[in-house]
């Protein structure tokens, strides 16, 4: 079992937003954490994206939280953000200071793949990796150095569930239970 990502097997949400120009803007990522700089010192063509994500609907959160335990939710309530961009390059590896993990349901992927790194001596490993497709949804340990190749004339479109204090360990076990 990785300690970086579970394929889930949860239904997909195919009746909720997705476009930002209808959310409200969340968190715009444009400063480069020590990663991102090094993934781009290190890997050759490692371009580094901008982007943003943007508050889910509401009702789009409890259409996708209906289908997890009550235990987990107990514990905490997710929140709800959507990711939709596109370009060439990177969205850089990073470690998300906000979260501890996520619930992702993905939407046109397009062939993108995430991928999981070691950081030590200021080098970056490569660990472990996924290509999510249309339909597919993970829940990623976001406190791992984690980046997404992204292809230049195809959208990323992610539907997530947040959960800023219960550890990927934790959720991971409650979903498992479930399975």
């Amino acid at each position: 079992m990785s300690k970086y990502f579970k394929k889930l097997a949860l239904p997909q949400l195919w009746d909720v937003e997705l476009n930002p120009d209808n959310l409200e803007p969340l968190q715009t990522y444009d400063k480069f954490q020590k990663f991102g700089i090094t993934a781009v010192k290190q890997f050759e063509c490692y371009a580094l994206h901008v982007a943003t994500s943007y508050k889910a609907r509401p009702q789009d959160v409890i259409k996708a939280t209906r289908f997890l335990p009550r235990e987990l939710l107990r514990l905490e309530e997710p929140e709800g953000w959507v990711l939709s961009m596109q370009g060439d390059g990177y969205l850089p590896a990073h470690v998300d200071k906000d979260r501890e993990c996520t619930i992702n349901f993905y939407f046109d992927c397009n062939g993108q793949e995430s991928r999981f790194f070691d950081y030590q001596n200021r080098e970056l490993t490569v660990k472990d990796r996924f290509v999510a497709e249309h339909g597919d949804v993970y829940l990623l340990n976001v406190k791992e150095v984690h980046d997404v190749k992204l292809c230049p004339d195809s959208p990323r479109k992610v539907f997530g569930l947040t959960f800023k204090d219960t550890p990927y360990e934790t959720v991971l076990s409650l979903l498992s239970n479930r399975e």
